[in-house]
Formats: structure tokens, C-alpha cells, sequence
């Protein structure tokens, strides 16, 4: 299985993803990736996501992605989550 971390070597950083010919550059390029993801939301993890979750979710709209939870900290929702079972 491939991660959007795999693609690396792209070297996109926040401010390449903030331009809107780059941010949709890519999400296609990860879409790539992940054949038959269409119509698939989105998740991201960790305090950067989180921090710029305005500037994902918008690079995700102009490249026709849906976008679904941004998770400044994952433990928290997994601490719920094992709780409750």
C-alpha cells in the first residue's frame, strides 16, 4: 500500500501547495496513486495538517478532491474510540 509520505520526493512544501496550479499538481499526483480513489475523502494527521487546514482542504477543492477529517491529534479520537469498545 502506498501513503501520501511515499511521494516524497516531490518535495511539495506548504508554500508550493498554496498556489493553485501546484496544489492541484498535487493531489493528482497522489490520486495517481491510488487507482479507483475517486470519489473517496480525504484524511489527514498530525499538527502540520492541522495547522494548515484551510490551505489542504482549499488544494483539495480546486483539484476536485473531497477532503474528510484533518486530525491535529489522532490519539485523542483513538483513546475515544478505545473506550467505548
Amino acid at each position: 500500500m502506498r501513503f501520501t509520505a511515499f511521494s516524497r520526493v516531490d518535495c511539495f512544501t506548504i508554500s508550493d501547495i498554496s498556489t493553485p496550479v501546484a496544489s492541484a499538481l498535487f493531489f493528482l499526483k497522489q490520486k495517481s496513486y491510488y487507482p479507483g480513489c475517486d470519489g473517496l475523502p480525504w484524511h489527514f494527521t498530525g499538527s502540520v495538517a492541522a495547522h494548515f487546514e484551510e490551505v489542504l482542504r482549499e488544494a483539495a477543492k480546486s483539484a476536485g478532491c473531497e477532503t474528510g477529517e484533518i486530525a491535529g491529534d489522532p490519539m485523542e479520537r483513538l483513546i475515544v474510540k478505545q473506550n467505548r469498545q
